[in-house]
């Protein structure tokens, strides 16, 4: 059984009507309960940390242009965990 509980705030602020900015964070505690000792991950637990800003920019009225850069942090008690940045762009158009 994996118990996990987790808290997000996103703030979002319009700049303009055409141009938004975003912030993200994000915290999420796993573990993982009576999995018996068996079990290469019996007691494991992870703490997950991500903050994200990003901006959308809507170059028409159907087409939105996406970017974001995130930086993740994962600690385990099984491993090593991570640390990493992730950049990205997106399109969307909307029918």
């Amino acid at each position: 059984k994996v118990e996990s509980d987790r808290f997000f705030v996103g703030p979002i602020w319009h700049a303009t009507a055409k141009t938004s900015f975003n912030l993200r964070y994000d915290y999420t505690k796993r573990a993982w309960k009576d999995t018996g000792a068996a079990i290469g991950f019996a007691n494991r637990s992870e703490k997950i940390e991500a903050l994200q800003a990003g901006v959308d920019w809507e170059a028409l009225r159907t087409i939105t242009v996406s970017g974001y850069i995130r930086q993740e942090k994962l600690r385990s008690s099984v491993n090593a965990g991570y640390k990493a940045n992730v950049y990205g762009v997106a399109a969307r158009a909307n029918f």
